[in-house]
């Protein structure tokens, strides 16, 4: 049965490179029929180290960044980032780009790992390795990244295997459940489930059975038209001029609270300008709404028809 059971892992669905027994006989070793198979077999002919070894080019690596180690370390532990990326066989087709960012991973985990804590380097590395696989499978997932947060990665991969859990329980699987088995907030299971449900949409595709009408008909352009930018610059222009005219009848402790507070890009406290001009804080606030509503009389006056004033008052 174990022969069989390696004959079609051969044959057909490519195994971790562990896995695969040796191939010879008297033609030789077979050719891989794939690159996938090549890359198998090369994995498959790189010796392991001994623990000493190991040891002794981590030291090398940790104490004198030594490339030459580094690259010893990754080229014979390939056969983990192979391995974990079989574990994902199912989630990702393309086992060729799982396995590369297995090694990227794999790198980052030699890159961080410290010799003198007594654990193996291949236990060490199997997070780092597994990290960048998952992070990979849910950026690649579909054309729209759904898992932009460490807590929506986690959820992505394991949200549905709970849910299961759950019901093969007898539990029903609500949102507050499944918040609290993942320590997170029923609005971001929501959101999850939502997308693992949802698919991607082409922007081609026919609203109606005609076929008139597509996605990118009623999808609007959020950007300003270059007409719409002129006439706003036109605006903050015009503004800015009228507040500069307005400025120039004020005494100095209201145009401070306009230029140092109101308008500034970095503006003072209530606080700053009081101690300028020997104030309390509250005298400050109470002149500061006195200045906005002149100001605003004033604008008004200036340009009729102006309605927004989001950019005086800072807080």
């Amino acid at each position: 049965m174990q022969d069989e059971k390696d004959r079609r892992e051969i044959d057909g669905e490519a195994a971790p490179p562990h896995a695969l027994p040796e191939r010879t006989g008297n033609a030789g070793p077979l050719a891989p029929s794939d690159p996938l198979q090549y890359y198998l077999s090369m994995v498959r002919s790189i010796p392991r180290l001994t623990p000493d070894e190991e040891h002794q080019l981590a030291v090398r690596v940790r104490e004198h960044n030594d490339a030459d180690a580094a690259l010893k370390l990754v080229t014979a532990n390939l056969w983990l980032a192979v391995s974990i990326a079989f574990e994902f066989r199912n989630q990702f087709q393309n086992m060729l780009d799982l396995i590369q960012e297995g090694n990227i991973g794999l790198m980052r985990g030699i890159q961080k790992f410290d010799p003198f804590k007594g654990v193996p380097l291949p236990a060490y590395a199997t997070y780092w390795v597994r990290a960048y696989i998952i992070k990979y499978i849910l950026d690649n997932w579909r054309l729209v990244r759904v898992g932009t947060t460490n807590t929506r990665r986690k959820l992505l991969y394991n949200l549905n295997k709970a849910t299961q859990e759950l019901r093969n329980a007898g539990v029903d699987p609500t949102p507050k459940r499944l918040a609290a088995h993942f320590s997170t907030t029923e609005d971001e299971v929501r959101e999850v489930q939502k997308s693992l449900t949802a698919r991607d949409v082409s922007l081609e595709t026919p609203l109606d059975a005609e076929g008139g009408r597509t996605y990118t008909d009623i999808i609007g352009d959020a950007r300003p038209t270059p007409a719409t930018e002129v006439e706003a610059e036109e605006m903050i222009g015009m503004v800015k001029r009228h507040i500069a005219d307005f400025a120039k009848g004020l005494k100095d402790s209201d145009r401070a609270i306009l230029e140092q507070r109101l308008m500034s890009e970095e503006p003072l406290t209530l606080s700053q300008i009081g101690e300028q001009f020997g104030v309390t804080r509250e005298a400050v606030r109470q002149a500061e709404v006195r200045l906005m509503k002149r100001l605003k009389t004033y604008l008004q006056e200036k340009i009729p028809g102006i309605s927004d004033f989001s950019f005086i008052g800072r807080g």
